[in-house]
């Protein structure tokens, strides 16, 4: 009736002890992390254990060490982080059904929180972007990638940890839906390049209405751009124009 169970290795226990401390808040950030011997001693595990389970952690960026120094706990590579996470979306079969729908929210919100959060160095950024994808009309990839960095901006620019983490790793999927898009329609480079031309000038101007109704085209615009492209709505995103997180 049941199945044998998998004895987890020592260095899996090692890893989920350190991050247990860490989340239950008994660790906090910058806290030091014994020395290896001390950390062999009380997990009465081998030293190599004790090695492998903190180069992982070393690796996601839980545990940080400066310059030879003792390790200490760190905060997770966000990078690391939102890749893992694009993969189980892919895994988890998203259509582009599913991500026009959240998109409709997410977008509208970023927008909302932009307008009340514009500063010099958000318009700054959004401008260089803007610049660099006028360059890029050509360059189905490259606009892709200008596309998703635009967007993140807003999403950063809400200051909002969890709207950020929503966000970032759903990017790889539209970093794959909008190449489609480029690649089978030659005016929508134009039409993106126009939409966030004037979403950056309603920001500088603090308008309002008219961040809020071109965002909404511009939502509308990618549903279309997708129509266009021939996909099946109910199907996963093509994992073919997906590109991992670096």
């Amino acid at each position: 009736m049941f199945e044998k169970l998998a004895v987890q290795s020592a260095y899996h226990q090692v890893v989920d002890a350190i991050e247990s401390k860490i989340l239950s808040g008994e660790l906090s950030l910058g806290d030091p992390l014994g020395t290896e011997s001390e950390l062999e001693e009380q997990f009465g595990v081998s030293r190599s254990s004790i090695r492998e389970g903190l180069r992982v952690l070393e690796h996601l960026g839980v545990l940080t060490r400066e310059k030879g120094r003792r390790l200490s706990v760190g905060k997770p590579k966000s990078s690391i982080l939102n890749a893992q996470i694009s993969r189980s979306l892919l895994l988890q079969h998203v259509t582009y059904r599913d991500l026009v729908e959240f998109l409709s929210f997410i977008e509208m919100a970023s927008i909302e929180s932009a307008l009340d959060a514009t500063c010099d160095d958000l318009l700054k950024k959004l401008k260089v972007n803007l610049a660099q994808t006028k360059k890029s009309m050509n360059k189905p990839k490259k606009l892709a990638s200008l596309d998703v960095e635009f967007h993140t901006l807003l999403a950063h620019a809400t200051q909002n940890g969890a709207m950020i983490m929503a966000y970032e790793p759903v990017g790889q999927l539209i970093y794959a839906s909008t190449q489609q898009i480029f690649e089978s329609a030659s005016i929508g480079a134009q039409r993106l390049y126009d939409a966030h031309a004037i979403l950056v000038d309603a920001l500088e101007r603090k308008d309002r209405d008219m961040a809020l109704s071109w965002m909404k085209k511009h939502i509308l615009d990618f549903e279309k751009g997708l129509m266009t492209a021939n996909v099946n709505f109910d199907e996963p995103v093509n994992p073919k124009y997906w590109t991992p997180t670096q």
